[in-house]
């Protein structure tokens, strides 16, 4: 399996309980997706 190392910074969401990055890759081109991607 692929790794992938980068910084970023933990975004709160502004209306709800959440938090999210923003990934430097082309989601899409790494894992055929333009949704949601599962971490461990």
């Amino acid at each position: 399996m692929k790794s992938y190392e980068f910084d970023a910074v933990i975004k709160k969401h502004g209306t709800i309980d959440a938090a999210y990055i923003e990934f430097p890759y082309d989601v899409e081109k790494e894992f055929g997706t333009k949704g949601q991607v599962k971490v461990n």
